[in-house]
């Protein structure tokens, strides 16, 4: 299967075909290397991406190489780890269009896919934000979108055993999905960074990514300032996007503590010290929970997976410093 399912074409999309390259895509890497050339190669076959920057987060394998060679425009190296969102606003600053593509390097999109979602885009004013469903490796398609949640749904997240109800997850179930019927569109509460369609102009005025947000929980920000802006964040059920997933995160344990402890920061910024000190106890909770069943079924790999994770969490709650930010992650 291509990178994203085949759509029809229509006025708009002819319209994008005419006006020429609109798209700039950008791609942060970190050890990247087995995934960045596929992703370079199906956004440069595109004809309307016009510039690929690719910002570099002092990658320890051969990622800018592969960069290189795949096709970039330009090449960002930072010296060090500064994150998802910094480095992602250091390369749309490096672009000029009035369409930006945040890619993950680890999602391939094809032209089908950025003509569409594209002209999804320019068709509605109303509309900041766009991103397709995505495509698993095991042949699943998802909704790369979730539903903002309340503490007690998002620390229910982390129980054992209950935290996989549907009631605590927050990505939309896919079969629940009703979009337009002349353009798929979907408006979501927040969509996920691996595919995001950004409009510049709401980018520039919202000022980017919070750079508060070392890795996760900057995508769920950004849709939030959308929505508060008076624009729409929707998701293009019409587009597919195949997406790995995690490639470039190999330390499960201190990525999963990094990706709680952004929640709590989100949670801090909007909701307030109080739910971000309710979610601290909650989790504290959920994971010794997790600890205490691992133990209780004999899983002892689990157990110490969630320990860590545990410890890493307590740490980064002490410390105020972000997992990945002094880890290796």
């Amino acid at each position: 299967m291509r990178g994203a399912h085949r759509v029809g074409s229509d006025r708009h999309t002819h319209a994008i075909r005419e006006v020429g390259a609109i798209v700039d895509v950008v791609v942060v890497t970190y050890n990247s290397a087995a995934s960045v050339e596929a992703c370079l190669q199906g956004a440069r076959a595109a004809s309307v991406v016009g510039t690929i920057v690719v910002v570099d987060n002092a990658s320890r394998d051969d990622s800018v190489q592969m960069a290189q060679a795949a096709g970039a425009d330009v090449i960002l190296r930072n010296t060090a780890n500064v994150g998802f969102a910094r480095a992602a606003n250091q390369g749309v600053a490096a672009t000029t269009s009035e369409s930006i593509l945040l890619l993950n390097p680890d999602a391939v999109v094809d032209e089908d896919a950025l003509l569409h979602m594209s002209a999804l885009l320019l068709q509605r004013q109303d509309v900041a934000i766009v991103a397709p469903l995505l495509l698993s490796e095991t042949g699943a398609i998802t909704a790369g979108a979730g539903r903002s949640r309340g503490v007690a749904r998002r620390v229910g997240l982390c129980l054992p055993l209950v935290g996989r109800l549907p009631v605590f997850r927050p990505q939309y179930d896919v079969r629940s999905l009703s979009g337009d019927g002349a353009t798929g569109a979907v408006p979501v509460d927040y969509v996920f960074g691996a595919v995001m369609l950004v409009d510049r102009s709401f980018f520039r005025a919202a000022g980017g990514f919070d750079e508060r947000f070392f890795f996760a929980a900057e995508d769920e920000d950004l849709c939030r300032r959308a929505w508060r802006a008076g624009k729409q964040v929707v998701l293009d059920s019409a587009v597919v996007v195949r997406h790995v997933g995690g490639a470039s995160c190999t330390e499960a344990a201190r990525t999963e503590a990094q990706r709680l402890f952004s929640i709590y920061r989100f949670l801090a910024k909007w909701e307030g010290d109080g739910a971000a000190r309710r979610y601290y106890l909650g989790t504290r909770v959920a994971l010794g929970l997790r600890e205490a069943a691992a133990a209780l079924v004999g899983d002892r790999g689990k157990r110490m997976t969630v320990a860590e994770m545990r410890r890493t969490l307590e740490e980064a709650y002490r410390s105020g410093a972000d997992p990945l930010r002094t880890g290796t992650g």
